[in-house]
């Protein structure tokens, strides 16, 4: 029910010191929730913040006004997750909070998407939203490539869709923009993926649906 309470800093990076790099970096790639998670600290590190959760509040949430951005599972007003039907406790990832630790709702997510749409100029912030957006990694046998995390698919009229999908045993959650027909989507659900679950392809469906630049509904979602 809390898979992950259990796995504190020191576990992590004991099992940080017996891991092994098979390929050279940027030669393969392949989606690790470990390697988010480890991502995460290095940048509370390099910001000089107390911990992930100070440095996302400073850097993110206070200049973009993203009031419900929180990595505590104490936080007012939490949804509850479900499994099968059955109410889940929030998960509790003191190891690694860049990897599925961070919360927030329906309307701060709209307006992080829309500051990807629109990064501001001259700060860091505006620098940094733009940044991650540059692909760095094409997948084999597909035309997809990977950018600081997001995913990229470019649509047969060229327009850049970026996306990126998770979740938990009690959420599911996928966001996506399209900078050329300044769309937005962000869609949440308060239940567990499931192997035959179709909300996260639904999402998607939606959000290509939304960003065709002929569409009667393209806006935000």
């Amino acid at each position: 029910r809390n898979p992950y309470a259990g796995y504190d800093e020191q576990r992590f990076w004991a099992a940080l010191a017996r891991t092994t790099v098979r390929r050279p970096p940027g030669e393969v790639h392949w989606y690790s929730n470990y390697g988010v998670g480890l991502l995460g600290w290095l940048l509370a590190e390099a910001g000089g913040g107390p911990d992930y959760a100070g440095l996302l509040d400073e850097r993110i949430g206070r200049p973009l006004g993203l009031a419900t951005l929180t990595c505590s599972p104490d936080a007012p007003r939490l949804a509850t997750g479900h499994h099968l039907g059955r109410p889940l406790p929030p998960w509790r990832i003191p190891a690694l909070p860049g990897a599925g630790a961070v919360r927030a709702g329906g309307a701060d997510l709209l307006r992080f998407l829309h500051a990807h749409l629109e990064p501001p100029d001259g700060d860091p912030l505006g620098a940094a939203l733009r940044e991650v957006q540059r692909p760095r990694l094409r997948l084999p046998r597909s035309g997809d490539e990977i950018c600081l995390v997001w995913n990229h698919r470019r649509a047969p009229d060229d327009r850049d869709l970026f996306f990126h999908s998770g979740g938990t045993r009690g959420f599911t959650a996928f966001v996506g923009f399209c900078p050329q027909t300044a769309t937005a989507v962000a869609a949440l659900t308060n239940t567990g993926p499931t192997v035959r679950s179709s909300f996260t392809q639904t999402a998607y469906d939606t959000f290509k649906r939304l960003a065709r630049p002929d569409g009667e509904d393209a806006g935000s979602g």
